[in-house]
């Protein structure tokens, strides 16, 4: 429901479960959550919470290309760790895009960056695995540097696709249809 500690949760996933099973919860937790949101946008209660998101020019680019080519835009910004997920969810059911691409896009955008956070949770263990006072330089496990990696490339990775769209010529862009 993109309440604050959703990173935590991610992480606790890991530690307690595994990266796997961690990963799983997490993602089916972010997703409901997200979905809620947008149905919440989507409905007449959109209405009321268009209210309350304030017009800015962040919001008005969003909608803007969230209309042009919804699946790819929403891919894009799930794969990127630091992008506004309340206003993705918010702006998504505000333009009515189709629950069944809005799903999807969330799905397979939130997947790689939750799993990387419940795989780090997992390693986390290894701080108190002897049940004695957490040791910082434990930290510096190299199994650690695999997801901590892993999260650096796919936030640059998402920097390279924003930036190669929009090196694309407009006509190429543009004999794309709208997704929505």
């Amino acid at each position: 429901l993109s309440i604050p500690g959703a990173l935590v949760m991610s992480l606790s996933g890991g530690l307690l479960f595994g990266p796997v099973e961690g990963g799983l919860a997490a993602i089916a937790g972010v997703t409901s959550g997200a979905s809620l949101m947008y149905l919440a946008a989507r409905s007449a209660f959109g209405d009321l919470l268009r209210r309350l998101v304030p017009e800015s020019d962040l919001r008005s680019r969003l909608e803007a290309a969230v209309r042009r080519d919804a699946f790819a835009v929403l891919l894009t910004l799930r794969l990127m760790p630091a992008a506004p997920i309340v206003m993705v969810n918010l702006i998504a059911g505000f333009v009515r895009v189709p629950f069944g691409t809005y799903l999807a896009a969330t799905l397979i955008g939130v997947a790689p960056a939750t799993f990387l956070y419940a795989w780090v949770g997992s390693g986390l263990n290894r701080l108190v695995a002897d049940g004695s006072v957490p040791d910082p330089a434990r930290l510096l496990d190299w199994r650690l540097y695999i997801p901590l990696t892993g999260l650096a490339l796919l936030s640059g990775a998402s920097l390279m696709w924003r930036w190669r769209r929009a090196s694309l010529p407009k006509a190429a862009s543009s004999s794309n249809p709208p997704l929505h």
